[in-house]
């Protein structure tokens, strides 16, 4: 795929949109796979409405997403462009209207949309976007829930330019992942819960993967601020023994609890993890009070550097290939 195709498209849409029940969302997906053979500009493109007040769907089909609108504007109920140029599976379920999206393959491509999973903290889990492909990039997209917003599953995979927003393990798999330039934004959990950013899976010390967040801005919405009396919030906690989380040349403010990680499950995982910090400011970049775990580092320049997109999720192997802005070292 070309550099700059997302420029030049000329968009043939098709919308299938039914309010017929689960019968209805049955037709709309038979029609999808019929109609993916549609030509148009050489290229297969199909868009179509997501129906609501249905249980659950289960849908495979290519997709790329792309919305040529302001990356923190909403986006219309759901709509996916369909396009043969890159094989992505999509699983789309529909569950009392939350749109909750999963993409599996390689070369997955999104900008400029918005993910959004509306059931609110008091459902707990409930996952806005979940990527397991191999090579995935987003780009100025808007990612928000409450708990588990942002699956980064598997795999290697960079987000730039990005809103994401949540309140428990928001980011939170065992993706090989950069973060740049994204404003990474705590929110007023349910009375009594904390704020935790991430919740990395590394199982193995021979796993190449970790989250690596770099020239973000972690921050705090308006009502987490004017409770910060109540609710404690961390960056990160190991979901399993070798989770793997840094954070480099980035903002942290004040919100953040001067210890900066909180456990998952007493001592569990804190020899073994590498949670790392290299050259923040802001208010909460404070490493005075850290956690003083062998697991934690102030890390050197030679260390952070191996958490960049060249050497981390190799990068500028494929990264070019997308059109999409990036920085190869710290």
């Amino acid at each position: 795929m070309e550099a700059g195709r997302f420029e030049d498209w000329g968009f043939g849409l098709v919308n299938l949109i039914s309010d017929k029940g689960v019968v209805g969302a049955m037709t709309i997906i038979m029609r999808i796979l019929d109609i993916i053979r549609i030509r148009i500009m050489d290229r297969e493109i199909v868009l179509f409405s997501f129906i609501q007040g249905i249980k659950k769907i289960n849908a495979s089909i290519p997709v790329l997403l792309n919305v040529r609108e302001s990356y923190d504007s909403r986006v219309k109920e759901g709509h996916i462009i369909v396009s043969e140029k890159v094989w992505v599976l999509v699983l789309v379920v529909l569950l009392n209207v939350v749109k909750v999206i999963a993409v599996a393959g390689e070369g997955f491509l999104a900008r400029d949309m918005a993910f959004e999973n509306t059931a609110g903290p008091e459902k707990h889990q409930a996952v806005a976007l979940r990527i397991n492909a191999d090579l995935a990039a987003v780009y100025r997209c808007t990612i928000s829930g409450y708990q588990d917003t942002l699956y980064i599953h598997s795999y290697r995979q960079f987000y730039r330019e990005c809103n994401i927003s949540g309140t428990i393990d928001y980011i939170f798999g065992n993706a090989a992942v950069v973060f740049q330039g994204c404003n990474i934004i705590s929110r007023m959990p349910l009375p009594g819960q904390g704020t935790v950013i991430t919740a990395q899976s590394r199982d193995s010390p021979d796993e190449p993967t970790g989250i690596s967040i770099q020239n973000c801005s972690i921050l705090a919405t308006d009502e987490l601020y004017s409770n910060l009396d109540t609710v404690n919030s961390y960056l990160g906690r190991p979901w399993r023994n070798y989770s793997t989380t840094v954070i480099m040349e980035s903002f942290i403010d004040d919100f953040i609890d001067p210890e900066g990680w909180s456990e998952w499950s007493g001592d569990d995982g804190l020899d073994t993890l590498y949670y790392g910090e290299y050259e923040n400011s802001g208010r909460g970049a404070d490493t005075a009070n850290r956690v003083t775990w062998a697991g934690y580092h102030v890390m050197d320049y030679d260390e952070a550097s191996e958490f960049t997109v060249s050497e981390f999720i190799t990068g500028e192997e494929w990264l070019d290939s997308t059109s999409f802005p990036y920085d190869d070292a710290v």
